[in-house]
């Protein structure tokens, strides 16, 4: 079976072009993610639920 190597070659950089397009789009992703994690504000204790208040007292003691 003959292939044609211009059109495997063609092949290959579609597929590159697209891995580094979804590459990017993924890296952007993820500083939009960190941003918006890093702009929320802390949480306080009494933020916490009951449960998480008694979870965390009978642990630390």
């Amino acid at each position: 079976m003959y292939t044609d190597p211009m059109l495997a070659i063609t092949y290959h950089q579609a597929e590159i072009q697209r891995a580094m397009v979804e590459a990017e789009r993924r890296r952007v992703a993820a500083e939009r993610g960190a941003a918006a994690k890093a702009e929320r504000p802390l949480r306080q204790s009494s933020d916490r639920t009951p449960i998480r208040r008694l979870f965390r007292k009978t642990v630390a003691s």
